[in-house]
C-alpha cells in the first residue's frame, strides 16, 4: 500500500499515529508556508510536450535522497536493478544501451557507497555535491523500477540513453553531469 493510500485511510496506522501526535496539522502547515516564503520557488519538472511529469519517479528520488541522509543509500533493490537491466522489453532498449546503462549503474553504485555509514549524511550538502547526489538518486530510482518490474518497461528514462561508442568499451560512461 502506498503512503498516499495510507494517509487517505483514517484507520491506517500512519493516519492514527499522525492524528495522535499531530492533532492540529493546519497550524503546522500555516507556519511552514510562512517560513517557506523566504526560499526560492521549487523547480517544476518540464516533461516532453504531450507527456506528464513522472511524479512517482520524483517521489522515489526524494526517498533515495532521504536514505542517503540516513546512511543507507543503495539497498539490494537498486543493486539487483543494475543486474536485471539485462532483461529487455521485447527488444527495447537495444543491447548497446543496456550495456551502457549497466556500466553507468556500476559507477552509480560505487559513487553511492561513499554515502554509506551508520551516522548518515547531512540533509544539505554543497550545491555541486547536492546536485550530483540528486542525479544519482534519480538514476537509482530508475534502477529500482527495473528491479520492481523484473526488467525493462518501455518509458524508463534510462532506456533513452545514448549507447557508449564502440571504441570506448573499456571506459565507463558519464552519469549526466
Amino acid at each position: 500500500m502506498s503512503l498516499t493510500s495510507s494517509l487517505k485511510d483514517p484507520s491506517s496506522a500512519i493516519s492514527r499515529f499522525l492524528a495522535e501526535q499531530l492533532p492540529f496539522p493546519n497550524h503546522v502547515l500555516s507556519n511552514y508556508r510562512k517560513r517557506l516564503t523566504r526560499f526560492p520557488a521549487p523547480v517544476e519538472p518540464r516533461p516532453e510536450p504531450g507527456q506528464r511529469p513522472e511524479w512517482r519517479m520524483l517521489g522515489h528520488t526524494i526517498d533515495h535522497r532521504l536514505r542517503v541522509s540516513l546512511g543507507a543509500p543503495t539497498g539490494q533493490p537498486i543493486k539487483d536493478g543494475v543486474l536485471r537491466a539485462e532483461l529487455d522489453d521485447n527488444g527495447w532498449p537495444s543491447i548497446e544501451v543496456i550495456s551502457t546503462v549497466q556500466a553507468a549503474g556500476a559507477v552509480m553504485l560505487e559513487e553511492l557507497r561513499q554515502y554509506e555509514g551508520p551516522n548518515g549524511q547531512p540533509l544539505a550538502l554543497s550545491s555541486e555535491t547536492e546536485g550530483r547526489l540528486i542525479r544519482l538518486c534519480h538514476i537509482a530510482s530508475s534502477f529500482e523500477a527495473i528491479f520492481r518490474h523484473v526488467g525493462w518497461i518501455r518509458g524508463n528514462s534510462l532506456g533513452f540513453c545514448e549507447p557508449a561508442p564502440a571504441s570506448t568499451t573499456s571506459s565507463v560512461p558519464s552519469l549526466g553531469t
